[in-house]
């Protein structure tokens, strides 16, 4: 449900499987699928050397006022750090962050209208307050609706074993670039990987931190992975008890 026109979409555009994931490796050397044949060319990129954790930390880091402020205007802005826009720019990163951009500064109009009716809404209220009979006057002290966003973190989860198929990387690579990096850093994604053997030291050893990256993890995901297993649990939320 929605409007097209609300946030100047094309309503005579969709997006197909191909339009979707090109971008981010559907029919590329390494993608087995193949499916694009020779309708469409694939984006080749170096995926396996992309450094997802420092492309979320830089884009926070260079908009870590949006979190916390607007411009003069009163609509959220948007900075990319230099060293990535190449890269970004392959992506096609510029068409969401248009879309993203008409998005806030539709809520922030939302936004103003809101404060502008609970402003005459509080007038009504002082002005009954100062006509009536009460001695003792109550203060009307409603807040601003705030357009300052906070962040937020979004965990996938996998476990010892997961096979990770094209799918997942296409979808995976989508999600950071379109919801992390055009969103400002308002969300980081982490993936949160389950190790079963609980016997293993995944917190005090490097070298076997790093095989079970090797073993279970695409490498380009390898820095945004947070080892775990049940004891961590236990320890975080003790009066749970297991399910098993």
């Amino acid at each position: 449900m929605g409007s097209h026109a609300a946030i100047g979409l094309e309503d005579s555009i969709c997006f197909d499987r191909a339009a979707r994931f090109r971008p981010y490796g559907l029919g590329d050397s390494k993608d087995p699928s193949k499916t694009l044949g020779n309708a469409i060319s694939a984006l080749e990129v170096d995926w396996e050397n992309v450094n997802w954790k420092k492309l979320q930390t830089d884009c926070a880091d260079l908009n870590s006022d949006s979190h916390s402020s607007t411009d003069n205007t009163g609509a959220l802005t948007h900075k990319i750090d230099p060293a990535h826009s190449e890269f970004l720019s392959r992506l096609g990163i510029e068409q969401t962050l248009n879309i993203k951009k008409r998005t806030d500064d539709l809520a922030a109009k939302v936004l103003g209208e809101l404060n502008r009716a609970k402003d005459v809404a509080v007038q009504v209220v002082e002005d009954h307050i100062k006509t009536s009979d009460v001695e003792e006057k109550p203060v009307v002290n409603v807040p601003k609706i705030k357009n300052k966003p906070g962040r937020s973190a979004v965990v996938l989860r996998a476990y010892d074993g997961y096979k990770y198929h094209a799918d997942d990387l296409h979808s995976m690579r989508s999600l950071i670039v379109e919801l992390a990096l055009a969103g400002r850093g308002e969300y980081e994604i982490f993936l949160m990987h389950n190790v079963k053997n609980k016997t293993m030291n995944i917190h005090g050893d490097a070298d076997l931190r790093k095989r079970i990256l090797y073993e279970n993890i695409p490498r380009e995901f390898h820095d945004i992975t947070i080892l775990w297993n049940e004891d961590d649990c236990q320890k975080l939320y003790p009066n749970l008890r297991s399910n098993e």
